[in-house]
């Protein structure tokens, strides 16, 4: 009786760090913008710097954590460290290949210097359901593939194993594709079993 009373305390404990961590990073993110907006840029540094690094089971979401980079790439931009904003942006094109920084809020070197960024970092990823039960010739799978560039991608259905069932795309994607797969093998069978999707970057360049 005593032990589990005392894992329970101890579980309350943990779960009440977790929600303090998590409001720290918020608020620090929350004063950082501030400072960044009253051009207080080596507070805000500071501020957003804290607030990516802190250390919590639960961090920042990756929403905010886009929110918290972008605000620190035109920081120190604005502090004249332009190589540490360019930095900053390619962790935000990771994130999420798509994002971009608002232009009614950044002005134009920010937003510029984050077109640059893009431009020369290719990154790629693809969004799908965590398990998805397909019934052949009635359900379509869909996957939608992101690039924070024009490149050139392959699209594989593969076997737990890591076998190739069936290419679903080869080709280029200048921002997004919808990627869908019927439930059918190449020769119009309905597979059985659990299978991957596996992406790549091709090594030709795509027409631009």
């Amino acid at each position: 009786m005593t032990r589990a009373a005392g894992f329970l305390v101890l579980a309350l404990c943990i779960s009440g760090a977790r929600i303090i961590q998590a409001q720290s990073a918020g608020e620090l993110l929350g004063q950082g913008v501030h400072a960044y907006q009253a051009l207080e840029y080596d507070e805000a540094a500071a501020l957003l710097g804290q607030s990516l690094g802190l250390a919590s089971p639960a961090p920042l979401a990756d929403s905010l954590r886009t929110r918290a980079l972008t605000y620190l790439a035109a920081t120190h931009l604005f502090r004249g460290e332009r190589d540490s904003a360019v930095a900053a942006f390619r962790q935000v094109i990771f994130l999420n290949p798509r994002y971009r920084p608002d232009e009614l809020i950044f002005p134009p070197q920010v937003t510029n210097l984050f077109q640059e960024v893009r431009r020369t970092t290719r990154t790629i990823a693809v969004v799908v359901p965590p398990v998805t039960q397909l019934r052949s010739r009635v359900d379509r799978f869909k996957a939608m593939v992101l690039t924070s560039s024009l490149a050139n991608v392959a699209v594989t259905l593969a076997h737990a194993d890591g076998s190739a069932l069936k290419e679903l795309y080869r080709g280029p994607v200048a921002d997004s594709l919808l990627v869908t797969w019927d439930g059918l093998t190449p020769s119009g069978a309905p597979p059985d079993g659990r299978y991957v999707l596996r992406f790549a970057p091709l090594t030709t360049e795509p027409d631009a």
